[in-house]
């Protein structure tokens, strides 16, 4: 997934909108949600981030 290449790369600003538009088609993606996240917490939108974290643990401990 080339948001992951963004984040390891410290592009999160790149990687937020690209994470968000894939999630309006696909909700239930468990690791997009934990990338956003991620990104969300490297651009200091921590409440946002816990958000995304907690809705990626949700799906992981009970996928769609």
């Amino acid at each position: 997934m080339r948001a992951a290449m963004q984040l390891k790369s410290g592009q999160a600003a790149q990687a937020e909108p690209a994470l968000r538009r894939h999630l309006r088609s696909a909700p239930p993606d468990a690791d997009a949600n934990r990338l956003l996240a991620l990104a969300l917490m490297q651009l200091g939108k921590d409440a946002q981030a816990e958000l995304f974290a907690l809705r990626a643990t949700q799906l992981t401990a009970h996928p769609a």
